[in-house]
């Protein structure tokens, strides 16, 4: 057997490893949580931002309320657990609870998930290009692939932490980012049918009007015009295009990619390409 002091000398940068999640999963925790509350978890640059103006959108519409979301009012009513753990009431009263924007690995005190995955190739090539332009990241894209923080093994700790044990939640739904994109009517239609709210077609097609990415471009250039944070040039969102990968990866890049995050590609269809063979 291990003596107990040697055991407790092994076993204690795991209890500060655990306690340091638990910190961190606390952080993203909104102080007055809701049962009916449901959360809009995806790792980072996986298509959230378009995700949180959609429903915005789609629930505006539903309430006929004549406001569309923008960049500015987008908070009030999608909420951003990372900007504010206060959160409000649910503005709307359809669909019932809140609906709240987190980057959480696993986070087992959210009861009600809709997980947005997207090709792990696309979310490094945007991820990789944000975090260098506003200055979280000064390495190579190869530096960037094997962070701990950023690339391949963030990424699979995040997917692997919400499939695995999705069962200690009450509810959970995933939706891959390029189905949403290649037809968004059938999937929102599928994602309000969740809670039993008939909504018709015309409102979908003008709630993905409103949330094109020109629309959501020209919404984040007009904002950032007086604003002094990032500057009136940069640019969050990108054009959101699948496959994109293929022009900003290098071949052993993508190699890469695929061999480390194989497992989860697959499980979501994500097939390997011919160009980094």
């Amino acid at each position: 057997m291990i003596p107990r002091l040697i055991r407790k000398l092994i076993e204690r940068p795991q209890r500060r490893a655990r306690r340091q999640q638990e910190t961190e999963l606390q952080r993203l925790r909104p102080t007055t949580p809701y049962s009916d509350d449901t959360y809009l978890v995806a790792y980072p640059k996986s298509g959230n931002t378009w995700f949180s103006f959609l429903i915005a959108n789609v629930n505006l519409l539903i309430n006929h309320l004549p406001v569309q979301a923008t960049w500015w009012n987008i908070r009030s009513y999608v909420f951003d657990v990372h900007a504010s753990q206060e959160l409000p009431p649910n503005p709307l009263p359809l669909p019932p609870g809140r609906f709240i924007n987190s980057h959480s690995e696993f986070n087992r005190t959210y009861g009600r998930v809709i997980y947005l995955i997207r090709d792990p190739r696309d979310t490094f090539a945007s991820y990789y290009d944000m975090t260098t332009k506003i200055g979280w990241f000064k390495g190579s894209m190869d530096e960037f692939l094997t962070s701990k923080i950023y690339g391949i093994p963030a990424w699979n700790r995040h997917v692997e932490g919400w499939v695995r044990k999705h069962w200690e939640l009450s509810l959970i739904h995933f939706i891959r980012y390029e189905d949403l994109k290649n037809d968004p009517i059938t999937v929102l239609a599928r994602m309000y049918r969740l809670y039993g709210i008939p909504v018709d077609k015309a409102v979908f097609e003008t709630a993905v009007e409103r949330s094109s990415f020109k629309v959501m471009r020209e919404s984040e250039a007009e904002y950032r015009k007086n604003s002094f944070d990032l500057g009136s040039t940069f640019q969050l969102v990108r054009n959101g295009v699948v496959e994109g990968f293929s022009d900003e990866l290098t071949p052993g890049q993508i190699d890469l990619i695929e061999e480390k995050c194989a497992e989860w590609m697959k499980l979501f269809d994500y097939l390997p390409t011919s160009k980094g063979a």
